[in-house]
């Protein structure tokens, strides 16, 4: 069964660094074709080193083309660019099954995390993030048959724990290369 694992959060909650930490270690090849993404032994994370936000603004099609053909049983993403209902919903009637991880972060701690990497975004902008996120993560948006497992991560807790809690997924393992049968 092909399953999608997206992580969902807005700008400063530590997407990035979650899934950094998670694949800390585990070789990959960078692949530039059809668009930016890194095989890892047991499946493929969507985007470049900063997750999909390296992206174009118009991939959503190229890689929803991509994730019907390719073989590849795990994928992982984060971020704002796939992170939404018209993406989640095309990969569920691909077949795909999904599994949203709200990395649900203190608005507090978003804010001091922005400011430490120099981020400004403007303010009503954020606001459509939140929204954004907050809807994403409610249930029954985008159910269209293929089951949806929703998962809320504290994301002021240490990544150490946030990494712990993904790895108790078979898929997350299976994309580090964990449990595989080496021949």
């Amino acid at each position: 069964m092909k399953e999608l694992l997206y992580v969902i959060g807005v700008p400063g909650a530590g997407k990035t660094t979650l899934i950094d930490a998670l694949l800390d270690g585990v070789p990959y090849e960078l692949c530039s074709k059809p668009f930016e993404h890194r095989q890892y032994p047991g499946g493929v994370v969507l985007g470049g080193l900063r997750g999909t936000d390296t992206l174009g603004m118009s991939v959503q099609p190229l890689v929803l083309q991509w994730l019907d053909k390719t073989p590849a049983e795990v994928v992982l993403g984060e971020g704002d660019r796939l992170g939404n209902g018209s993406f989640f919903r095309a990969v569920q009637t691909l077949g795909w099954t999904l599994c949203i991880y709200h990395l649900d972060t203190p608005e507090h701690l978003a804010v001091q995390r922005r400011v430490e990497r120099g981020s400004n975004q403007d303010p009503v902008w954020m606001k459509g993030r939140r929204t954004k996120v907050r809807e994403l993560a409610a249930t029954g948006l985008f159910e269209v048959g293929a089951p949806v497992h929703r998962i809320r991560l504290n994301g002021a807790e240490p990544v150490a724990g946030l990494v712990w809690q993904l790895r108790q997924n078979e898929a997350v393992m299976a994309l580090r290369g964990e449990g595989l049968a080496v021949p």
